[in-house]
C-alpha cells in the first residue's frame, strides 16, 4: 500500500525526514531537496567532490548527487524515488537506483546525467520519494550506506 499525505505527513512528523518541509508533501509522495555536495565523475572513471550550491551536469558525464533531507525509514516501509518531471524536462535523468530499504537511515545518493547542459541549484525539489507499507516488519537495512552523509560513490 502507498502511503497517503496524511501518513506520509505522521511519518514526517515522528522523525523519518530531517529537516522537516511539510510544504513539500504531495499527494501520494514527498519531494526531496538536493544537497551543496555532490561529486563530478571525471573521464578516467575518477569521482571529484564539489561543494558548490549548484550541480552542473555536462552531457553525457554523469554526476554523484545526495539529497539534503536525512531519511529515516522503520522496518515497515521501504521507499522508491523517481525523478521529478520539472527536472527531466531541463534533460537531466536519473539512473534507475532509486530503491531505498526498510530501517534505511541517511541522505540518499543518486546518479544523474544530461543529455544538454544543465544547472540544478542547492535546494532544488528534484526527486519524489513514494513510500510504501509492508506486509509486516523486515529485518531492515544494515548495509554499506547506512547512516551515509553526502554522495558515496561505489565501494569494493
Amino acid at each position: 500500500m502507498i502511503l497517503r499525505d496524511e501518513s506520509i505527513k505522521e511519518w514526517v512528523r515522528n522523525g523519518g525526514i530531517s529537516p522537516i518541509n511539510f510544504d513539500n508533501v504531495n499527494p501520494a509522495s514527498i519531494d526531496l531537496t538536493l544537497s551543496h555536495r555532490w561529486q563530478q565523475f571525471e573521464e578516467d572513471g575518477t569521482l571529484t567532490p564539489m561543494r558548490d550550491g549548484n550541480v552542473v551536469l555536462w552531457p553525457y558525464r554523469p554526476v554523484l548527487v545526495s539529497t539534503r533531507e536525512i531519511v529515516t525509514l522503520p522496518n515497515n516501509i521501504a521507499g522508491q524515488c523517481l525523478l521529478k518531471s520539472s527536472t527531466a524536462r531541463m534533460g537531466v535523468s536519473m539512473s534507475p537506483s532509486g530503491w531505498v530499504d526498510p530501517g534505511f537511515t541517511g541522505q540518499l545518493t543518486f546518479t544523474l546525467f544530461s543529455m544538454v547542459p544543465a544547472i540544478l541549484t542547492h535546494r532544488r525539489r528534484f526527486i519524489q520519494l513514494i513510500l510504501m507499507q509492508l506486509d509486516g516488519e523486515s529485518g531492515g537495512y544494515d548495509g554499506h550506506y547506512q547512516g551515509q552523509r553526502g554522495p558515496k560513490g561505489h565501494w569494493k
